[in-house]
């Protein structure tokens, strides 16, 4: 028994001090052969890492990048770009194009297709005086109009800033005629009543008005007479009808006889079943005013035998040129300038050309005519 026991202490003995070798041996460094054995390992694992990384830098290089087809733009997109080299400035995207930029583009036209018109009045103008100078002058300022507006159209649609402008003064010596008026034609336009007379016993709701005129030209026989439509309860009736009126430039006597004749209105107030219409005041409109004037506005006053009834009647007079022949005057337009350089070039259609050109001889031929 004692020899088991003292077998069983030395071999406790050998274990606990073979663990606190292995204790010992755990927090002292390693030796140098296994320093070494890691360092080439390390050395290994870097120079793998670098041929790898020269080898995929390699493949890289002699390849070709992989390009997502559908984010490419294609050939349509491009080529709706061209403009970019004659706008200094780059496009805007459409969702930037603010309401403040489409409504100057809107501004701008307007104004444009305003001058065009004007150059066009002014063509014909001079056009029946014999001056091809001038109409030659306002044909082209119309035409640069018109491709302007066009420019612009395309400038809008394209998302392109607004282009630089700024507004002159243009003097015309113009003579105030209306060329599309022939000599022997005036044009009479009743516009509307201002407070017309409303007779005793019927109300406001009741109202039925027209106007009754009569020219007693070329004699009292043989007056030209007509009469405007009915407007329902207003005492303020708007009518806005034109009639066209003869007139004989050519006769003996006309200038004279012209001037001292004059147009009778008559206010009527239609009838019921039971009541026949009946004339609720009168006005008469004087010519003297075509002596030195061609369009002419006027508010004239209404009466009831003779007593003024408080309201008015505007009418307008038209005729080609005054009774006393064209007279220059120098007028003064605003004119709008754009900045040629802000706008993008736009080719005029041939049709549109052919066109111009058309009208550009036949005009001309019509000069000729008149010389």
């Amino acid at each position: 028994m004692m020899a088991t026991l003292s077998q069983k202490l030395d071999s406790t003995l050998e274990a606990s001090k073979h663990s606190e070798l292995e204790d010992v041996s755990s927090f002292l460094p390693p030796p140098e052969s296994v320093l070494d054995e890691e360092q080439d390992g390390s050395l290994r694992s870097t120079d793998e890492l670098r041929a790898v990384t020269k080898n995929s830098d390699a493949d890289s290089f002699g390849t070709e990048p992989q390009v997502d087809v559908s984010t490419a733009p294609d050939q349509e997109t491009s080529c709706n770009l061209d403009m970019e080299d004659v706008l200094p400035s780059q496009p805007l995207q459409s969702s930037s194009l603010c309401l403040d930029t489409s409504y100057q583009y809107t501004q701008l036209v307007e104004r444009l297709l305003q001058q065009e018109e004007k150059c066009r009045q002014y063509c014909q103008q001079f056009s029946h005086m014999g001056n091809i100078t001038e109409t030659t002058r306002f044909e082209r300022l119309a035409e640069e109009c018109a491709s302007q507006v066009e420019a612009l159209k395309v400038a809008q649609d394209k998302g392109y800033p607004v282009p630089k402008f700024h507004m002159e003064d243009r003097n015309v010596n113009a003579f105030k005629i209306n060329p599309e008026l022939s000599g022997s034609e005036m044009l009479l336009k009743i516009v509307r009543g201002i407070n017309l007379p409303v007779p005793g016993g019927i109300s406001l709701n009741d109202l039925e008005t027209s106007v009754r005129f009569e020219f007693a030209f070329p004699s009292l026989q043989e007056s030209q007479r007509d009469q405007t439509h009915s407007v329902k309860s207003s005492s303020s009736p708007e009518f806005g009808e034109q009639f066209a009126l003869q007139i004989k430039r050519g006769r003996r006597g006309f200038r004279r006889g012209i001037l001292s004749k004059s147009i009778k209105f008559e206010i009527i107030q239609k009838g019921t079943l039971f009541r026949t219409d009946k004339v609720v005041g009168s006005a008469q409109l004087k010519l003297d005013c075509l002596e030195s004037e061609c369009d002419t506005r006027q508010l004239v006053e209404v009466f009831k035998r003779r007593t003024p009834t408080g309201g008015h009647l505007e009418v307008c007079m038209r005729i080609r040129e005054p009774l006393g022949g064209p007279r220059s005057q120098t007028v003064t337009e605003k004119w709008l300038v754009l900045d040629p350089h802000t706008l993008p070039l736009v080719a005029a259609p041939k049709s549109q050309i052919r066109d111009r050109t058309e009208k550009r001889v036949s005009s001309r031929s019509a000069i000729c005519s008149v010389l």
